[in-house]
């Protein structure tokens, strides 16, 4: 399913002007190999990055695992960008990371 909404993205979404719509994929958090291989699709498709929504691993905390893909975003000259939910391992966090993405969201609305 991921695959399809990233292959939308870059072959109809931003074909209609790649210069204006930059688009962001996601990937699959079932293995880091699977992030590994959407990842290289996106960046073979031309899109310019990928959503995180939780730790590539698919753990909501860092494991030594997600090494390997941020070493592929890197070599692949990838944008990485966090989903505002991302899902972090107490409501302590998610809480907080909900709050700074409310107040950068409205400081772009409004122009700051």
């Amino acid at each position: 399913m991921l695959h399809a909404y990233n292959a939308f993205l870059a072959e109809e979404y931003c074909a209609v002007n790649r210069d204006r719509l930059i688009a962001m994929g996601a990937i699959p958090t079932h293995s880091i190999e699977a992030a590994i291989s959407e990842l290289e699709y996106c960046a073979q498709a031309g899109l310019k990055g990928v959503m995180l929504n939780t730790f590539p691993s698919g753990k909501s905390y860092p494991t030594s695992e997600d090494d390997r893909f941020y070493r592929a975003a890197i070599d692949l000259d990838m944008s990485l960008t966090v989903h505002v939910g991302m899902q972090l391992p107490t409501d302590r966090f998610s809480s907080t990371t909900r709050t700074r993405a409310k107040l950068r969201l409205a400081a772009i609305r409004y122009g700051y």
